[in-house]
């Protein structure tokens, strides 16, 4: 998953307008379908947006903690598997993302009814209105993120470089240059500085 911003779709760029100076009250990120599956960030990943209401000790902006990175899926009917199991891919991904990138573990992340429990957030059921539909919990949610952040990170390929010499005279690389390209080292050069 692309992890620059991204052009925000017209219709949330609409929906932004209208807000004008409530801004805060947008939700950090949105998974969103319109033809394919992206993620679209509409405040900095440590600007806590007051996307999950209030509950009984307050947001959870202020709840006694340092606030959560709240996002939204989109939803269709609540009926597409292949939707859902795109969004749901999207959503396990990005929050793995995050967990790495703040030191977080996947028993950080909750959902909006799960923060309704703690106190933190108004009282209605996403995202258990869902999964269940699908097979998924947030248990199962936070496993498929476990599993993702304990996978390993591919460590990028090393290349070394060999140089055979330093010379004075031009005939001389290009004479050895002339032998490396016959034993068939295709990509060898000579490069020039002063």
């Amino acid at each position: 998953m692309a992890r620059a911003q991204v052009k925000m779709p017209e219709e949330y760029l609409l929906r932004l307008s209208r807000l004008g100076s409530n801004i805060d009250s947008v939700a950090e990120k949105m998974l969103n379908a319109g033809g394919e599956i992206a993620t679209y960030q509409t405040l900095p990943w440590d600007m806590v947006g007051w996307h999950s209401g209030s509950g009984s000790l307050g947001s959870a902006r202020n709840a006694n903690n340092t606030g959560y990175i709240g996002f939204e899926i989109c939803e269709d009917d609540l009926s597409d598997r292949d939707y859902f199991n795109k969004v749901y891919k999207e959503a396990v991904e990005l929050c793995a993302y995050l967990c790495k990138l703040y030191g977080l573990t996947e028993k950080n992340i909750i959902c909006h009814y799960e923060g309704h429990k703690k106190g933190i957030a108004s009282n209605h059921g996403d995202v258990m209105h869902w999964f269940p539909k699908f097979g998924k919990s947030m248990d199962t949610f936070r496993a498929d993120v476990k599993q993702l952040i304990a996978k390993p990170v591919p460590t990028p390929k090393k290349y070394y470089r060999v140089l055979l010499g330093v010379f004075s005279k031009k005939t001389n690389p290009d004479a050895i240059l002339k032998k490396v390209k016959a034993a068939g080292f295709d990509d060898a050069f000579i490069k020039y500085s002063e």
